[in-house]
């Protein structure tokens, strides 16, 4: 639970930046940083980092975990940070069940 709690908490700090005036998105590289709410996004990360050091790795542990090294790139482009980025999405493509494989229960 704990790991969907840091997932919504870092998503949640960066609603208010999403969208223009007019609704239109707007993406994280060009988002208002000042618009974020800095204790959610904090509290998203301390949520995030107890539930990691339990050792057991959810699918909302590692989409929390790209949300905080999203919010890293978006403070720091280096390329270093974007590699970051990689290995919890290819966690999360190795873990999440992809289409077709999918069962109907019976």
């Amino acid at each position: 639970m704990s790991g969907l709690l840091a997932l919504m908490l870092l998503t949640h700090a960066r609603r208010a930046a999403r969208t223009g005036p007019g609704e239109e998105l707007i993406p994280l590289t060009k988002q208002d940083r000042s618009m974020w709410d800095q204790l959610e996004i904090s509290q998203g990360i301390e949520l995030l980092t107890a539930a990691l050091a339990k050792g057991s790795v959810g699918l909302y542990q590692l989409q929390a975990a790209i949300a905080a090294v999203e919010v890293k790139i978006a403070r720091d482009t280096s390329i270093v940070a974007v590699r970051t980025v990689m290995a919890p999405s290819q966690a999360i493509d190795n873990a999440a069940p992809k289409c077709g494989e999918l069962k109907d229960p019976v």
